[in-house]
């Protein structure tokens, strides 16, 4: 159990640290909603949600994602068709996360962005119901670290504003909705080095500040000192100069 425990917190300082500044985040969610309109008619929803950013430093992301999400009416005793709402979202995300310890991390992510969607009856699309808009989303979330420097992302809702007009209406909509609680979401995220972290932003490797350089180097087209060595000589006389 011991080494087991040991072998956890190794992998999970090496996860920890490969979420650093000047890589490239990576992350796909899947969630799963239930609800009930005002009509008492209840609703299941799933969702999924592609990102990717740049972690600009050991806190921060920024990125795009999108979103895609069906809701569907939980069919009732002699319904002839369910109702189906079919929703996008295109948008930005700005994230920030603060490492508890080298295997347990909470993150606060900020989405903005464009919304559409329609609905149905069945297959066919219901007139009037096509709509377009803009979004905001809070969404608090957990990450755990595991093998292979994957995390894998717990979230349970967050706090919502929509605006939307639906087409030929002669307003717009604007709603809140807290989630929190009645949506379970879970992906996995990965940060992937771009090669531009230490160069553009001056990470120094240990001992940098006290490397000299080599001038002993073999290259043929450096000019290399030469080593001058004086002797002294004495000359003894055989006879007159």
């Amino acid at each position: 159990m011991k080494k087991l425990l040991l072998t956890i917190l190794a992998v999970g300082s090496i996860a920890a640290a490969n979420a650093q500044e000047g890589t490239i985040l990576v992350y796909g969610n899947v969630g799963v909603t239930s609800n009930t309109d005002a009509n008492k008619v209840n609703y299941l929803s799933w969702n999924i949600t592609p990102g990717v950013g740049y972690q600009f430093d050991n806190h921060w992301t920024a990125g795009l994602s999108l979103n895609y999400s069906l809701d569907s009416s939980i069919k009732a005793d002699g319904a002839a068709d369910r109702l189906k709402a079919s929703h996008y979202n295109i948008g930005a995300f700005l994230r920030y996360t603060k490492m508890l310890n080298n295997i347990f991390a909470v993150y606060g992510q900020l989405d903005l962005g464009y919304q559409a969607g329609h609905q149905e009856l069945g297959s066919t699309e219901i007139p009037g119901s096509k709509y377009n808009g803009l979004y905001a989303m809070v969404t608090p979330a957990v990450a755990i670290f595991i093998p292979k420097w994957f995390a894998l992302n717990f979230s349970f809702g967050g706090l919502g504003y929509t605006s939307y007009k639906v087409d030929q209406a002669p307003n717009s909509n604007g709603t809140f909705a807290f989630t929190f609680g009645k949506t379970m979401n879970i992906g996995i995220s990965r940060n992937f080095g771009c090669g531009m972290g230490h160069k553009m932003h001056g990470h120094a490797q240990p001992g940098d500040d006290t490397r000299h350089m080599d001038t002993s180097d073999d290259d043929d087209d450096a000019p290399k000192a030469k080593k001058t060595k004086t002797k002294t000589k004495t000359k003894e006389k055989d006879g007159d100069e």
